[in-house]
């Protein structure tokens, strides 16, 4: 047996660690290596100059309202791992630990190192260095550095805003955009406001809709925990919360308050994001993707101080490349592993030893799972249904019929009430219409209508008020001549169900919950909401609607029938 590795997935810092190549500096983008284009910048250094990687005769080329000058540089060449083994040659071999030779000395690098800070174990391995992807850029990670960075400068958030005073001087010192620099006035320097920076009362607004947004069960955290609307401040988001912000809520909040250019810079960033998570990826949309990342970038080196501009920034450039080579992100980002490190922290009883408590209840885990295969009629981890898991019966899912097999569970307890006649024809029309099985027969009746009433044009409502009483009589009368030819669940569904009906306050199916709306308004999370694919004026349309009820039709013979009564 043979063992191979692939690549290693991790985060940024990690990556350097791994890698042997330093994540900091100039060149800390390990992708451009020694072709990395920064500038230094008052407090930090800024990764800009993405003009470079668009088309040689591109008119942003010439502008000179990116950084007062234009630009003639290609883009980086891709650097495969024979040259990183070249590049490795001139690295000093390094002693770790407490070698008498470095006490008191301090490593210099020189020319020939570039960014290199040591030589990776990985390239002892013969088949490394012609890995296409060694070591996979975390898009999980990236993704929340680049929504942070936009959040906290919107929001103007301390600490975390990049529009500060020293980012105004970095563009009086590159000569641009010369309406955001500071301005003396009396004896103190006033900064100008900034068109992509919200003013106190917008900053209200736009957390009251952060906040009032409702998501469905299971699909994200509540966002209303991290918001303080009076302040105009975002705290504590995790990852997953910054990834459902800047796919799903950023381009609608920004909307009323943004000039059309920011607006659309930031969109377009959204939908970067979101085509490049997707599970299918195709090579040319990805291709295209390549293309439109770039121009992004540009159109926010337009927008935002070159301070916004963080390596994880600049690492977008490169991720629709990586895609290209390693498939679908989902493989690839620290989503499953860091869900994984947070099931071994709950393991933690002694914080003195951390890495003692999480030994010692990985082995009772371990020893509890084994244990529970041996165990019958006992509830465990491997049995136990999901918060949202389907409760279906065996006997359900053998019906022939699909309007009879129950795929689902209801939640809460049962009202038994009798349905208006007016919304039962309705229920048994849509059932009808809806059931393969009986679609023969719809076609029968129509050819009778049509035959009987030559005359008449509209056959549909005449057909809706009088099929199911000739539905009953043709099922009842092939019955009596041969009862073999005749499904018993068909001839079931003809005998029309009970106008005593069940309701249920909810219903989950396929993994999905749904909550009739009179009992999820007072929720923290929203699951009303319904979409159903129909046909209007022959072409395919989607339409929205409320839950209203969830309707339990009994048949003789203990036959059900689930349906969504929607608004």
């Amino acid at each position: 047996m043979r063992v191979a590795l692939l690549w290693t997935i991790n985060d940024f810092p990690t990556y350097g660690y791994l890698s042997g190549w330093s994540t900091s500096g100039y060149k800390a983008c390990p992708i451009c290596n020694e072709d990395a284009s920064s500038i230094r910048l008052r407090d930090r250094i800024g990764y800009v100059g993405h003009r470079r990687f668009l088309l040689t005769d591109h008119s942003w080329r010439k502008a000179r309202d990116f950084n007062g000058q234009g630009e003639t540089r290609l883009a980086p060449k891709i650097v495969n791992g024979d040259d990183c083994l070249h590049q490795l040659k001139h690295l000093p071999i390094h002693q770790h630990g407490k070698h008498p030779d470095h006490v008191g000395k301090k490593r210099k690098r020189n020319s020939h190192d570039i960014n290199w800070s040591k030589k990776s174990i990985f390239f002892q391995l013969p088949y490394w260095p012609k890995l296409l992807i060694r070591h996979n850029i975390d898009v999980m990670h990236v993704e929340k550095n680049v929504f942070e960075n936009v959040l906290g400068t919107l929001l103007n958030i301390k600490g975390k805003t990049k529009d500060t005073d020293k980012a105004r001087l970095d563009l009086q010192d590159m000569n641009i955009r010369k309406e955001l620099h500071l301005v003396r006035k009396n004896d103190h320097w006033v900064k100008p406001h900034a068109l992509y920076v919200l003013t106190r009362d917008e900053r209200k607004q736009f957390c009251n809709l952060l906040s009032s947004v409702r998501f469905p069960d299971g699909y994200a955290g509540n966002l209303a925990e991290n918001v303080i609307a009076e302040q105009g401040k975002v705290h504590g988001l995790k990852s997953h919360d910054c990834h459902v912000l800047i796919q799903r809520l950023i381009p609608i909040a920004i909307r009323p308050f943004m000039t059309k250019q920011i607006r659309e810079a930031l969109m377009e960033l959204s939908q970067f994001f979101k085509k490049l998570t997707q599970v299918t990826l195709h090579v040319n949309e990805l291709e295209a993707l390549q293309e439109d990342v770039v121009k992004i970038l540009c159109k926010l080196e337009r927008i935002f101080p070159p301070s916004f501009f963080t390596v994880m920034v600049h690492l977008c450039v490169h991720l629709p490349k990586e895609a290209i080579l390693g498939g679908p992100v989902q493989s690839r980002w620290m989503y499953p592993i860091k869900r994984y490190l947070g099931h071994l922290k709950k393991y933690v009883k002694n914080l003195a030893k951390p890495e003692g408590s999480i030994a010692e209840g990985y082995v009772v885990e371990e020893a509890i799972t084994f244990c529970s295969h041996y165990l019958r009629g006992v509830e465990s981890k491997l049995d136990k249904r999901d918060r949202n898991g389907d409760k279906t019966s065996s006997d359900a899912q053998s019906c022939a019929l699909d309007v009879f097999r129950l795929n689902g569970r209801g939640i809460g307890k049962k009202e038994v009430h009798i349905l208006p006649s007016n919304l039962m024809k309705k229920a048994i029309w849509f059932i009808f219409n809806n059931c393969q099985e009986v679609q023969p027969y719809l076609e029968e009746d129509l050819r009778f209508l049509q035959m009987q009433h030559p005359e008449s044009s509209n056959f549909y409502e005449m057909q809706q008020s009088t099929f199911s009483t000739w539905f009953a009589k043709r099922i009842q009368e092939m019955y009596a001549l041969n009862p073999s030819q005749i499904n018993e669940e068909l001839y079931a569904l003809s005998c029309l169900p009970d106008n005593r009906v069940s309701s249920h306050r909810g219903y989950i199916v396929n993994g999905v919950k749904f909550i009739v709306k009179s009992n999820d308004d007072g929720r923290q999370t929203q699951n009303y909401g319904v979409m159903v694919p129909g046909v209007h004026n022959d072409i395919e349309d989607d339409y929205y609607g409320f839950l209203d009820e969830v309707i339990e039709l009994s048949i003789i013979r203990g036959y059900r029938i689930i349906l969504f009564k929607c608004t």
